[in-house]
């Protein structure tokens, strides 16, 4: 089969988008890539400058509403904020993060900073949002994980890391954190008979601000793809119709960093029934959110 590219973007007009973290990378890209194919993007940042900045670039039918994922209040008023504004939705693009963060940080609410933000954020963020994307006929959350998932070594006592805190295993739990969180919100969207999907999908190498923390931002110029590639995956999870829920789309070349996006493995781990289930019920405990499924 041919390279899929942003020409394959189907027509999105009539199609309602929220995507986390889009004033940069390949949230920025694919946001930029959606409203020009006429979707409506709602641009959740917690930053309100640069998401400014960003709608401005953007163009289209885009709108900024501010969300801080490391605040479940928050997410709560961002939830409500954009129900009463909006509406309805049809697509919510999980992909804000930050990755290897030197020094071991609190979220609002006393999570470890990557974890709190880049899974818990997220889970809170989907259950308030959930009922509403189920009632489109053609709903589906797209969750942004990453390979750094093959890497986690899960310690449930510790995931807080307060007992011991390394930058690159709390990104790598998190990132797997993303994976169970997938596959089990898949497996009860199935169970409800609901036609709403979600799947997960992963950039590769690519260059953005998330690596300003480590030692990648030397090697970037040399090795990274672009983030317009690098959001190719992200984009044919949510629009393409040959996605399926519980996919995990990553880029096709050498060691899955590089290419265009395809059907990829993610770690036999990442598919362990009991695994996820114990994850979603600590983040729920953790968010103190029942989940509405």
């Amino acid at each position: 089969t041919p390279d899929w590219s942003m020409d394959d973007i189907p027509d999105m007009s009539r199609v309602t988008c929220i995507v986390t973290g889009a004033n940069s990378g390949i949230g920025f890209e694919a946001s930029k890539a959606l409203a020009e194919r006429g979707a409506r993007v709602i641009l959740a940042c917690r930053n309100p400058e640069r998401g400014r900045k960003a709608k401005e670039m953007i163009g289209g039918e885009s709108f900024l509403l501010r969300l801080d994922l490391s605040d479940i209040s928050s997410i709560r008023d961002f939830g409500r904020n954009y129900i009463r504004e909006y509406g309805d939705l049809d697509i919510l693009i999980n992909n804000a993060g930050v990755m290897a963060l030197p020094k071991r940080t609190l979220t609002v609410d006393g999570f470890e900073t990557t974890f709190g933000v880049n899974h818990l954020g997220h889970f809170a963020l989907t259950a308030f949002l959930i009922k509403t994307l189920m009632k489109s006929p053609k709903a589906r959350i797209v969750n942004v994980s990453s390979q750094a998932h093959m890497m986690a070594r899960i310690n449930w006592d510790d995931i807080n890391a307060e007992k011991r805190y390394s930058k690159w295993r709390q990104y790598a739990l998190s990132k797997l954190a993303n994976l169970f969180f997938t596959y089990e919100l898949e497996r009860r969207l199935k169970k409800e008979g609901s036609k709403a999907i979600c799947l997960a999908c992963h950039p590769g190498l690519s260059s953005t601000n998330l690596q300003k923390n480590t030692f990648f931002r030397h090697l970037n110029p040399m090795i990274a793809q672009s983030a317009y590639m690098g959001s190719l995956p992200l984009l044919y999870a949510a629009s393409s119709f040959d996605a399926l829920g519980g996919d995990y789309i990553g880029p096709k070349g050498p060691f899955g960093m590089w290419g265009h996006p395809a059907r990829v493995s993610s770690s036999p781990h990442s598919h362990s029934v009991i695994d996820s289930q114990r994850m979603w019920s600590m983040s729920s405990d953790m968010c103190q959110i029942k989940f509405p499924i």
